[in-house]
């Protein structure tokens, strides 16, 4: 867990401070992003492995706020096998987590009315063993989809490939 590269993606100050929290010390970063734009340019910024993500971030400043938007950036990024997602949120319903689990390869889906520290560290041990999985079975097409962003970041200095590659 120590090597993990958190990003949560959440509106809510209140749940950012909670995550933060609960994980300093026990992960190597963790940085949030208070909408899917935001997080979506981060994504171009800085290496993650894992993504703490809100199914329904501010819905009275775009219908379109969704975690579920987030996610499909990361996959049409090809990032998919590089972040592993965990949902978290206050409106989850079986729909939601069905289809994040089927088709966003969610690792986790933690329901904020459910919350425990616990339940939170447990969820990012899964997520950073999920990455670490998809990293080594997928290395060379992680290593593909990742050269051309990482070249950028590089150049800038804003990523140091982790040891082992992506």
């Amino acid at each position: 867990m120590r090597n993990a590269h958190v990003l949560i993606v959440e509106d809510d100050e209140h749940w950012i401070e909670t995550f933060t929290l609960v994980l300093a010390g026990k992960v190597a970063r963790i940085t949030s992003a208070a909408t899917v734009d935001e997080a979506i340019g981060l994504l171009d910024q800085r290496y993650f492995n894992v993504a703490i993500v809100d199914l329904r971030l501010n819905p009275h400043s775009s219908p379109d706020e969704t975690g579920m938007r987030f996610l499909r950036a990361v996959h049409e990024r090809g990032l998919g096998a590089v972040i592993a997602p965990i949902m978290c949120t206050g409106y989850g319903s079986l729909n939601n987590a069905i289809e994040a689990l089927r088709d966003f390869n969610v690792v986790d889906f933690v329901p904020k009315q459910e919350f425990g520290e616990q339940r939170l560290i447990d969820a990012v041990i899964k997520a950073v063993s999920a990455s670490a999985a998809g990293s080594s079975s997928n290395r060379a097409w992680a290593s593909a989809s990742w050269q051309a962003p990482a070249a950028k970041l590089e150049a800038r200095g804003v990523l140091a490939t982790p040891a082992g590659g992506v």
